[in-house]
């Protein structure tokens, strides 16, 4: 092997390294870690060639991909779809929030400050080769999810991950939030 084979491992390893601390930052290791199994943990190879499939899936904990070509690239399209206990239950107090104070759903300041912090965070994070929409649908069970399209330049799994991890925690962060809100005008309404 010659210095720029081991510095292209070396490299690689070490943007691995930092997918770990972001997942045990982000409370998500134990997640990574049973979806990914033995690769997720620091072996002598196997730090370097984690899948990034089983890395977005432990960014939420439901997950579903669709790739748009008969051999997986992963510099090519695809679609992905992340939901987390949190968002959906951040979606339907939102819902809740907006029944009560008879506003159209779509213009509940809780959903477009939560839209702006998605869309923001993943444009920031990964500025070109991605199309984001964020789904509320509440007749289906996870329903409420972010839907990311990836184009055929894209190349920022790290970044992508990341940013999901990000904002599972800031749905968890804001459904406490609006839950003390909902109970404290319950509280004023009796």
């Amino acid at each position: 092997m010659n210095n720029q084979q081991i510095l292209e491992r070396l490299s690689y390893a070490l943007r691995n390294v930092e997918l770990l601390a972001a997942f045990q930052e982000y409370d998500h290791l134990d997640a990574a870690i049973q979806i990914c199994g033995e690769d997720f943990r620091l072996g002598e190879d196997s730090i370097e060639w984690l899948d990034y499939d089983e890395l977005l899936a432990a960014t939420g904990d439901f997950f579903a991909f669709s790739n748009g070509h008969d051999d997986y690239d992963y510099c090519g399209y695809s679609s992905f779809y992340v939901s987390s206990a949190p968002l959906r239950e951040y979606y339907d107090l939102c819902r809740i929030h907006a029944q009560k104070h008879g506003r159209r759903y779509q213009k509940d300041p809780y959903v477009m400050k939560a839209d702006h912090f998605v869309c923001q965070t993943l444009l920031h994070s990964v500025p070109y080769g991605i199309w984001v929409r964020i789904s509320t649908n509440p007749t289906h069970e996870y329903g409420n999810g972010i839907a990311i399209q990836t184009y055929e330049d894209f190349c920022g799994f790290y970044e992508l991950i990341t940013a999901l991890l990000e904002i599972t925690e800031y749905f968890k962060y804001e459904v406490e939030v609006l839950r003390h809100e909902l109970r404290e005008e319950r509280k004023e309404a009796a």
